[in-house]
């Protein structure tokens, strides 16, 4: 019995050798790429995420790490429309991994094929705050731009690993069903909140509203990018009152103070919600992420509409 123990040791030895050599390393600017990433690659690949989903993807601090993260990554999935511009650059530069660079085999726009929003004209100035110039960039939370994302993940998955590629098909099938049930559960739950009036506090959530029916009546930073000012919040407030607008969202990495006491003036509530996976312990998926907002906003507006009865 010995010896083929022995023998079978060895032999699962060779085939996780192999299977690791096969592997291809993946680096992800925001964890929701990530996490499709894993989905669709599932065994064969390895995820690396530069940003936490604590974190501001627009400010990550660019560690020493991510540099070589970058040096070893096989295929880096970038958001593009300049949500990583004051960050990732430099870092991809410093590499001097050159398939992993705009154009090269080894780099993904996620943005491909998305119906962008909020795309300025052609005379734009940073006067304006923190503009994007092709279009805002929270295009991750709108999830039916998930079947998107993960098409364009199995796409390039299956030109780098073409053995894998049956696979990889397969993955993004079980993804997209899964996907579809999921949407026609979150559009149930929404269904009683279409046309509810919201505030946000940075233009993250107008592809999220936009999907959802909820419509955004201002946002607590007066230009993105901009901290609130106590003129512009004086004037939220008068909006809110006017529109009868009771509920602020909000990422949970922002301060709460000021749209607490928004709240307060206005007798409706905040609601903190995580816009990334991995922005709480709970969130290890992308679903999982639309079931934290999905529920947030409904028990939200529920005690709103309880209280006012």
């Amino acid at each position: 019995m010995k010896p083929v123990s022995y023998t079978s040791s060895i032999l699962l030895s060779v085939i996780c050798t192999q299977l690791l050599a096969q592997t291809l390393t993946i680096v992800s600017t925001i964890p929701d790429f990530g996490s499709i990433a894993s989905e669709i690659g599932g065994d064969f690949v390895k995820i690396k995420n530069l940003c936490r989903g604590t974190e501001d993807p627009h400010f990550v601090d660019p560690r020493p790490s991510y540099v070589r993260l970058l040096r070893d990554a096989d295929l880096l999935l970038e958001g593009g429309l300049g949500l990583e511009e004051g960050w990732l650059p430099p870092l991809v530069q410093n590499s001097r991994n050159n398939v992993i660079r705009p154009g090269g085999r080894g780099y993904l726009n996620m943005s491909t094929g998305i119906t962008l929003l909020e795309v300025p004209g052609p005379n734009i100035s940073r006067a304006e705050g923190d503009v994007h110039p092709y279009g805002n960039p929270h295009y991750w939370l709108d999830p039916t731009n998930g079947r998107i994302m993960a098409e364009q993940i199995c796409k390039k998955l299956c030109e780098l690993d073409p053995s894998h590629s049956a696979i990889y098909k397969s993955n993004l099938a079980v993804f997209n069903n899964l996907l579809d049930r999921k949407l026609q559960h979150w559009t149930q739950r929404l269904s009683r909140l279409k046309g509810t009036r919201i505030v946000t506090y940075h233009k993250s959530f107008e592809y999220f509203a936009s999907w959802s029916g909820l419509e955004i009546v201002g946002t607590l930073e007066p230009k993105p990018g901009i901290e609130p000012t106590p003129g512009h919040t004086r004037s939220l407030i008068k909006t809110m009152q006017q529109t009868g607008t009771k509920l602020i969202l909000i990422e949970n990495f922002r301060p709460h103070k000021i749209a607490n006491n928004i709240a307060s003036r206005v007798g409706g509530k905040v609601v903190s919600v995580p816009v990334m996976v991995g922005g709480e312990p709970n969130i290890h998926r992308y679903f999982d992420l639309f079931d934290v907002i999905i529920d947030r906003l409904v028990t939200a507006h529920d005690e709103l509409t309880k209280s006012a009865n």
